[in-house]
C-alpha cells in the first residue's frame, strides 16, 4: 500500500476522519474531545498518513508544542489496526523530527508500562528517562517516560526543566466524578487525569470535611482512601484563615453547611498559592471574575481546562490586571521594619524565625556592603531582595516572595531589573544563593536562563553586540569564579556545536546571555510603529510622567505583553526582533517620533476580532471597544497580534531626523505606516545608536 504523509488543519477534509480513527482507539488513547483535536488542528498539529488508492486516513500523530521548554509531545500516535507492522509509524514520526528538529531540543511521549506500544519506542529512538504515577479508570497507574534528543548542544539539555505540571486544585463534586468513573456523564471530569494536560491535581484539607458528613460508614472509608492517593494542598493557618474571611466577605452568605465548605475549599486553594480551581459549581463559576479580580484565581470547569488547556495557563501566569490600580514601589529597608519582614517573609515550614532574623540583621546592619530593598502595594509587601554588588558580580543571598496573585508577574519584573542593570554596569555575573527559594522564583530563574551549579543560581550576561567569534574570545579569555566557570563552558560548548544557520538555536543560546545582541543570526527585524498612548502602557515612561493619570502599571510590570495591528501586511514574523518607533498620536506628547526600545517577538496569531479578543483579552489592557476599532468595526476583517517580551527601552533614542538620514543612505526616506522589515546590519546600526554603542553619534 502507498500512503502519502502530510500535515492538516480544522478545514481539511481529512479532519472527520481523524477524530473517527482516534474515537476508535479510545481505550488505549482515552477520552480526547473533539475541541482538542480542533485546537491542535488549527495550530498544524496534527500529521496523517492518507491511503493513496482509498483516499483514507490510516494513521495520525497528534502532538503539541512547548516553545519554553523547546519540547514537543506526542498526545497520539495513533495507526488503524489493519495497517499496523508496515513502517507507517516511523514515518509518521520522521514527518514530526523534520518538523521539530529546529527550535526544539526533544520529542516527549508519556507511555503507560503496561501498553505493548513500550517496545516500539526505543526502536524510533527514544530513550526512557523514568517513571511517574499516572490515573485511569481503573485506578492508579504508571507512565515510562520517553525522550527522543534531537542531539542539540548541551546548553540545551544541562539546565534543570522547570517543574512539570501545574498544581490545580478540584472542589468535593469533581473529586467524587473522578471516583466513579463508571458514572454516565463523568467523562468530562475523568480526561483530567489524561497526561498530556501536564497538569497535577490537588484536593484540599477541607474534602475531609465533606467526606466525614457521609453517614454510610463503608463509603466514607473507601472515600477517605481515594482522597489520600491525592496531594494535599498546604497553606499556614495566618494565610488561610485571611484568605477564607476575604472570601466569605467577598461572596454573598453561604445558604447551607455545602456552600460554607465550597467557599473553605477555594480558600485553601488561594491561600496554598495553586491558580486554578476546578469545579461545576455554577455559583462559583458564576463569581469567576470577582474571584480572579481579587485573588487572581482560574475557577473553571473541567471542560474549559481541557479544550483550552495553553490559553488557559498562559493567562494564569500573565495577567496584568492583577496589578491594575497597584501602586508598586521599591523602597529600601530600615532596621524598624524588622519584625514586619520576619511576618512577610520567613520561608514556612523551612525557617526558624531566629535564623532568618539574624540573617536581616547582618544585612541591615552593613548598608554599604548590602542593598536591602522591599517592594510594595500601598502598605502591602510583595517582595524582599538582598544585593551585594561586587566588582565582578552581583551576589543575592535573599530573595523572597509574598504568596500573593501577583508573584509571577513581579519576581519576572524583578529579575529583568536586575539583568539589565548589572549588565548595563558591566557586571557579567548574577548569583542567587538564598537556600529557601519559592517554586515561583524558582520557575522564573529558569525561564531567564539561571543555571543550578551546586547550590546556587548562577546568570551570564552581557550588553555587547558581538559576532560568534567575538563572544568566544569574550567568554573564553576572561576568568570566571569556579560555578559560574561551568556555565561558561556549556556556553562556550553549544557554541561550537550550533552552526551559524540554526537561527533559533543561536537565538536560545542570544536569549540565555541577555541582553547580548549576536551578529551573525540571521533573524527577521521589523520596525513597528505604535501611537503613544500605547507606548506609554507599555514601555515608555517619559510618555507616562505626561499623562494626568500616567502609565497602567499592570504593564509596565509586566514582562511579556500583546499588540494588536491589521493582519495585512503579514509582519511580524515569530520569532523575530521589533524596534518600536512611538509615533506622533493625536495627543500634545513630546519626546514623540522617536525611535524608543527594542523587543523579542515570541509568537504571532492571525485571526477574527472577537476570537483574538478572547483569547488574549487577560493579556494586555486592550478593551472589546478598542480592538473592534482597529478592525474598523467590522466582525470579519482578520487582525493580529504579537506577543512581545524582554523589551530593553534604549538610552538614546533615535529621532525622526536622524533615521531620515539612515535611511538616506539607501536613497529612501523613512516613512511608516505599516511595519517595515529591515536588514540585519540596519538593526544592528539602530540598536548601536539606541543604547549608546555607536561611535559615529
Amino acid at each position: 500500500m502507498n500512503y502519502t504523509i502530510s500535515t492538516i488543519n480544522h478545514r481539511s477534509k481529512y479532519f472527520e476522519q481523524v477524530i473517527q480513527l482516534g474515537e476508535a482507539n479510545k481505550k488505549t488513547l482515552g477520552f480526547f474531545p473533539r475541541g482538542a483535536f480542533e485546537q491542535h488542528a488549527v495550530k498544524k498539529q496534527i500529521i496523517i498518513a492518507v491511503d493513496d488508492e482509498t483516499d483514507i486516513v490510516q494513521g495520525y500523530l497528534l502532538y503539541g508544542l512547548s516553545r519554553r521548554k523547546m519540547l514537543a509531545s506526542i498526545v497520539h500516535l495513533c495507526i488503524d489496526t489493519k495497517q499496523r507492522g508496515r513502517g507507517m509509524t516511523r514515518e509518521l514520526f520522521s514527518a514530526l523530527k523534520e518538523q521539530t528538529k529546529q527550535g526544539y531540543k526533544a520529542i516527549r511521549v508519556h507511555c503507560r508500562v503496561d501498553y505493548d506500544a513500550n517496545s516500539l519506542w526505543p526502536k524510533l529512538g527514544f530513550q526512557n528517562v523514568g517513571e511517574k504515577a499516572g490515573r485511569s479508570k481503573d485506578g492508579k497507574t504508571t507512565l515510562g517516560i520517553w525522550m527522543f534528543d534531537h542531539g542539540h548542544p548541551t546548553l540545551f539539555s544541562y539546565a534543570e526543566q522547570q517543574s512539570e505540571n501545574i498544581k490545580v486544585a478540584i472542589d468535593a463534586n469533581v473529586f467524587y466524578q473522578l471516583q466513579y468513573p463508571e458514572v454516565a456523564g463523568n467523562e468530562e471530569s475523568i480526561t483530567l487525569w489524561e497526561p498530556w494536560l501536564e497538569i497535577d491535581l490537588y484536593l484540599t484539607p477541607e474534602i475531609f470535611n465533606e467526606i466525614a458528613r457521609n453517614k454510610n460508614k463503608t463509603k466514607k472509608e473507601k472515600t477517605r482512601k481515594f482522597a489520600y492517593s491525592f496531594p494535599i494542598s498546604k497553606s499556614s493557618d495566618d494565610e488561610y484563615e485571611s484568605t477564607r474571611e476575604k472570601v466569605f466577605s467577598l461572596l454573598p452568605k453561604a445558604k447551607n453547611i455545602s456552600d460554607e465548605s465550597d467557599r473553605r475549599q477555594l480558600a485553601r486553594a488561594i491561600s496554598a498559592g495553586i491558580l486554578f480551581f476546578v469545579t461545576r459549581d455554577r455559583f462559583l463559576l458564576d463569581q469567576r471574575d470577582l474571584l480572579h479580580k481579587e485573588f487572581g484565581v482560574l475557577v473553571i470547569q473541567p471542560s474549559d481546562l481541557i479544550l483550552q488547556r495553553d490559553e488557559v495557563l498562559r493567562q494564569a501566569e500573565y495577567f496584568p490586571s492583577r496589578l491594575a490600580g497597584s501602586q508598586i514601589k521599591i523602597e529600601k529597608v530600615h532596621t524598624q521594619q524588622t519584625k514586619e519582614l520576619l511576618g512577610s517573609f520567613l520561608a514556612p515550614q523551612e525557617e526558624t524565625k531566629g535564623k532568618f532574623n539574624h540573617k536581616l540583621q547582618i544585612y541591615l546592619s552593613d548598608p554599604r556592603t548590602y542593598e536591602t530593598s522591599i517592594v510594595r502595594d500601598f502598605d502591602k509587601s510583595l517582595a524582599l531582595m538582598v544585593q551585594e554588588k561586587r566588582d565582578t558580580e552581583i551576589l543575592i543571598p535573599l530573595l523572597r516572595l509574598e504568596r500573593k496573585p501577583i508573584s509571577k508577574i513581579m519576581i519576572r519584573y524583578l529579575i529583568n531589573k536586575i539583568i539589565l542593570d548589572s549588565s548595563k554596569a558591566g557586571i557579567h555575573v548574577v548569583r542567587i544563593s538564598d537556600k529557601y527559594l519559592s517554586e515561583t522564583v524558582l520557575d522564573a530563574l529558569k525561564e531567564y536562563g539561571f543555571v543550578k551549579i551546586s547550590k546556587e543560581w548562577i546568570k551570564i550576561s552581557f550588553q555587547e553586540i558581538l559576532n560568534t567569534s567575538e563572544l568566544l574570545n569574550m567568554l573564553s579569555s576572561r576568568k570566571w569564579e569556579d560555578n559560574a566557570k561551568h556555565v561558561v563552558q556549556s556556553i562556550i560548548q553549544a557554541l561550537n556545536a550550533v552552526s551559524i544557520k540554526e537561527t533559533e538555536l543561536m537565538l536560545e543560546i542570544e536569549k540565555t546571555l541577555w541582553p547580548l545582541k549576536i551578529t551573525d543570526i540571521d533573524i527577521p527585524t521589523f520596525v513597528v510603529a505604535i501611537q503613544p498612548d500605547w507606548a506609554m502602557h507599555l514601555f515608555d515612561d517619559t510618555i507616562a510622567n505626561q499623562n494626568l493619570f500616567g502609565s497602567n502599571s499592570a504593564l509596565m510590570f509586566n514582562t511579556e505583553n500583546v499588540y494588536y495591528r491589521s493582519a495585512r501586511p503579514k509582519y511580524p514574523s515569530a520569532p523575530s526582533r521589533v524596534l518600536w518607533y512611538v509615533s506622533k498620536g493625536k495627543g500634545k506628547y513630546q519626546n514623540t517620533m522617536q525611535l524608543k526600545a527594542c523587543s523579542y517577538v515570541d509568537g504571532v496569531d492571525i485571526g477574527k476580532p472577537k476570537e483574538l479578543f478572547r483569547q488574549y483579552k487577560k493579556l494586555g489592557i486592550y478593551s472589546w471597544e478598542q480592538v473592534f476599532s482597529i478592525a474598523k468595526k467590522d466582525l470579519d476583517k482578520d487582525l493580529m497580534v504579537f506577543l512581545f517580551s524582554k523589551t530593553e527601552v534604549f538610552v538614546h533614542p533615535i529621532s525622526n531626523d536622524e533615521l531620515q538620514i539612515i535611511w538616506k543612505e539607501d536613497g529612501k526616506k523613512f516613512n511608516i505606516f505599516g511595519p517595515i522589515k529591515i536588514s540585519q546590519e540596519r538593526f544592528l546600526k539602530l540598536y548601536s545608536i539606541g543604547q549608546g554603542k555607536d561611535n559615529k553619534k
